[in-house]
């Protein structure tokens, strides 16, 4: 594919999967770690779109001998901003994503205040661009002083990388279906109604978006496995607790006929990496110790240690 190819999508939940399929099909020739990229970044950037723009956007697709490049085109001059970690940042990535796997990326604004596009590069050689060169880690601690009362340490012990960052993709495609689903429905409602809960618990929940973000870094180290360790307020057992049930409540609607989300059904495997993540929140909340991943759980259906 030489020229750009275009997708025109309608503010619709099922534009994300159409384009995440479109853009599948546009780079079936192209190595399977560049085409994921491509595609879950170009999710990140759609949704922001369809969430914010509330105009037709068009996605637009270039592969070249460098690289792949993405522009997603709306009528919107509202311009996306990266957001600093904190109670912000409780139920999406935002373009954190977007940095941290992109070569490239950013904003131009379209003639006469007609709109603006969103754009990104992710070169053959690339393994990940980072606009600040200091660890996430780091970062995170530039913006805390010191642990605030009400907060403790939690730990996650060898946490698979690889499985960890397709769960989180997974997942993440699910609940930012949920913005688009239709309130009035039964099943609908009660997501939805779960979805205010657990945002309302944002100062829990603020620690997931940092899970989020040191594993997109141990990622692009090219680690197998990582511990991880935070400060966090001691509700984030409670946070831990909205969450499973609005996941369940999401792997419920696959069950349905025909089933209430579009994106594909997190694997075996992601769920007992969600239940064993949010488990050990809970448990750590309540004062016992860290029980790390155990490899062979996910087909067992345990996930920590005796």
């Amino acid at each position: 594919m030489s020229s750009a190819a275009k997708l025109e999508v309608e503010r619709d939940r099922r534009s994300v999967a159409r384009c995440r399929h479109w853009i599948a099909e546009l780079l079936a020739d192209e190595p399977l770690e560049l085409r994921e990229t491509v595609a879950l970044l170009a999710s990140e950037v759609l949704t922001n779109a369809l969430l914010h723009a509330r105009t037709k956007i068009t996605v637009a697709v270039e592969a070249n001998a460098d690289g792949v490049r993405v522009e997603v085109c709306d009528a919107s001059v509202l311009v996306p901003i990266r957001r600093h970690l904190g109670a912000d940042a409780s139920m999406g990535r935002g373009l954190l994503i977007v940095e941290k796997l992109a070569s490239a990326w950013g904003v131009d604004p379209l003639p006469a205040g007609s709109g603006k596009l969103v754009w990104f590069e992710v070169r053959r050689d690339a393994k990940g661009h980072d606009l600040e060169s200091r660890p996430v880690h780091e970062q995170v601690a530039e913006h805390r002083s010191e642990p605030a009362k009400g907060e403790m340490s939690f730990r996650l012990l060898r946490a698979p990388v690889e499985l960890a960052s397709r769960a989180w993709a997974e997942y993440g495609a699910a609940m930012g279906e949920l913005r688009f689903l239709d309130p009035v429905g039964t099943d609908a409602s009660r997501l939805l109604a779960v979805l205010a809960e657990a945002e309302a618990a944002a100062p829990g929940l603020r620690v997931f978006s940092l899970v989020g973000e040191q594993l997109l870094e141990a990622a692009q180290r090219r680690r197998s496995t990582v511990d991880l360790e935070f400060e966090a307020s001691t509700r984030v057992g409670e946070a831990a607790g909205f969450l499973t049930n609005l996941l369940d409540g999401i792997e419920d609607t696959y069950l349905r006929e025909p089933p209430l989300l579009l994106s594909p059904r997190p694997g075996p495997q992601s769920r007992a990496l969600r239940t064993w993540v949010l488990g050990e929140f809970v448990r750590q909340s309540q004062g016992l110790p860290a029980a790390p991943w155990v490899e062979t759980s996910a087909a067992g259906g345990t996930a920590t240690e005796s």
